[in-house]
């Protein structure tokens, strides 16, 4: 948030308009946030944000509103797999390879989802949700998803990797 444009002293008319000091509220879709007085602004929530400067001399206030909001996006995270097919043998575990990209302006912390279908319960073992851990605005991360196979779960089994559960794809 700027300090604005404001006019200057004229000492010898004794006619003071430049600012001796500034207080800032910023607002969040046209609302004031709560305690956000501060400058800059860390922003936590998605929306646009816009701050208004107050100027404070010997002869009062004056308050300025900034011109164009900020927007910020909210996290969005997109998972991508180094290899979509894994093998493995019966009794081992296949491991997938997982990054979460965060292509919104806020942080996430994203749990990357192994979603397995009824019919490969009895031949699969995977753990629902694994944490990815923080990741940034605008970055990626990332983890390694095991998938244990039962001693005789000989075949191929399609699973579905996905953030949080429950996912969005069906069995």
């Amino acid at each position: 948030c700027s300090t604005g444009s404001w006019a200057a002293d004229y000492p010898g008319s004794f006619v003071y308009q430049a600012p001796r000091s500034f207080a800032y509220q910023w607002l969040l879709n046209g609302t004031a946030i709560a305690g956000a007085t501060g400058n800059p602004l860390t922003a936590t929530t998605a929306g646009a944000y816009t701050c208004t400067v107050t100027a404070i001399n010997q002869s009062g206030t004056a308050s300025q509103t900034s011109g164009a909001a900020t927007t910020v996006k909210a996290a969005s995270i997109k998972l991508t797999l180094k290899k979509k097919t894994v093998k493995a043998k019966p009794g081992k575990v296949a491991t997938f390879t997982v990054k979460a990209l965060n292509q919104g302006d806020l942080s996430a912390k994203p749990k990357v989802c192994v979603k397995v279908p009824k019919k490969a319960k009895k031949a699969l073992k995977a753990p629902k949700c694994k944490s990815v851990g923080t990741v940034g605005a605008l970055a990626n991360k990332t983890t390694k998803l095991k998938v244990k196979l039962k001693p005789s779960a000989a075949g191929k089994y399609k699973i579905t990797i996905c953030t949080n559960l429950p996912c969005a794809l069906q069995d």
